[in-house]
């Protein structure tokens, strides 16, 4: 019976140590599961993390495919902007072309028709001098033979006031008209150069 008493010490002994190793073990659980807690809630704050941070990764990849489609359609318009400028600027060369040309024909008709003109006013006052001339040379001709004439006459019996004021104003006609002409011819040059 002692021994019996003595084992049932001996067992509550090592029941003693056992509920001791209990104990220690429970409080190491319970520092374990503290431990896988505070692990859960900062897996739970890396989860929370990881789909924001993934949220957010979706939302910039969908702005950048948006971005990128809206860069692609603005160099499409950019391209086609840049084509139609280029034949815009094709049609402009070719009307402003048209044009000068037009412009150039115009005023190349209109001095033309001015120079002819001017030729037809010349030629006529040429023409004119020409025959005013004639007049003079015939005057001259009969003034010389109305000299001769008038030499045998007395300068008493017959006045040549009078003829001689018609001469000097015939004179004076012809030299006028000479330089009409002179002019003419000046305005002739000048349109030729032009």
């Amino acid at each position: 019976m002692i021994s019996k008493i003595r084992n049932i010490v001996s067992i509550g002994k090592s029941l003693e140590t056992l509920n001791k190793k209990v104990g220690s073990y429970e409080t190491e659980v319970e520092s374990l599961s503290s431990s896988m807690r505070s692990f859960k809630e900062e897996i739970s704050i890396l989860r929370n993390d990881v789909k924001e941070v993934t949220s957010t990764q979706h939302e910039f990849l969908k702005s950048f495919r948006e971005e990128m489609k809206h860069i692609k359609d603005t160099r499409e318009q950019f391209s086609k902007t840049v084509y139609d400028f280029s034949v815009l600027k094709k049609e402009m060369q070719k009307e402003i072309l048209q044009k000068f040309d037009t412009k150039l024909q115009e005023e190349l008709i209109d001095h033309c028709k001015e120079l002819e003109h001017s030729m037809e006013k010349y030629n006529n006052l040429k023409d004119t001098l020409h025959n005013n001339g004639k007049s003079f040379k015939e005057a001259t001709e009969q003034m010389e033979r109305l000299k001769s004439i008038a030499s045998g006459i007395k300068n008493a019996d017959f006045e040549f006031s009078s003829f001689a004021k018609q001469l000097k104003s015939a004179q004076d006609d012809k030299l006028a008209l000479q330089r009409k002409i002179d002019s003419l011819e000046r305005l002739v040059s000048r349109i030729r150069r032009k």
